[in-house]
């Protein structure tokens, strides 16, 4: 059972926090009593979400934690990984489902064929970038990577603007692996 398994190994973890498991379990709607055999694939990655983060190592590497969870549980994983968050903690998400991930990330490291092509602040990059939809593209000179959208372009411009839209996780990747010497000059202070 999950209760068995917590205390098997709890006692490995000198920071383990029966309370935060408790409030976890209780967030992802899963029963520790339960035979973790007996659960779906779903509430078994809850469950090891909701204890990785109990534990509170001083590091905690997740492997693509929100495969096989649905949209209520993922909205569920990103409160308790925010909730598990602090100074004293490096939490390090592996994953290929960035969307998921929006919130939490902070720096955006991106790899490359095992090499780090981009690693930069959620902050740095706004102040850097505007990303906006525009109509055309090659009619502004600011535009450093475009893809098509309904509607027209969505694009990342030189400067930071107030009325930029966000970063997109998704469309930041496919531009630092598309456009990368320009992503570089714009981060590093260039006007290529």
């Amino acid at each position: 059972t999950g209760d068995q398994y917590i205390r098997a190994y709890a006692p490995f973890y000198p920071k383990f926090d029966i309370e935060f498991f408790k409030k976890c379990a209780a967030e992802f709607e899963i029963f520790p009593s339960q035979r973790l055999s007996s659960m779906s694939y779903g509430q078994k990655k809850k469950f090891m979400i909701a204890f990785g983060l109990s534990t509170w190592s001083s590091i905690l590497l997740l492997d693509e934690p929100t495969n096989g969870l649905d949209i209520p549980s993922k909205s569920q994983f990103r409160r308790l990984a925010a909730a598990g968050a602090s100074e004293d903690r490096i939490i390090l998400i592996s994953t290929h489902q960035v969307r998921d991930m929006e919130n939490l990330i902070d720096p955006i490291i991106i790899l490359d064929d095992g090499k780090i092509i981009f690693n930069h602040s959620m902050e740095d990059i706004l102040d850097n970038f505007s990303f906006e939809m525009i109509d055309d593209p090659e009619s502004d000179e600011r535009v450093v990577y475009s893809e098509k959208a309904l509607g027209g372009y969505f694009a990342a411009l030189r400067g930071s603007d107030i009325g930029s839209k966000g970063v997109d996780l998704e469309f930041l990747f496919n531009m630092v692996v598309n456009a990368n010497a320009a992503v570089s000059d714009v981060m590093a202070g260039g006007r290529r």
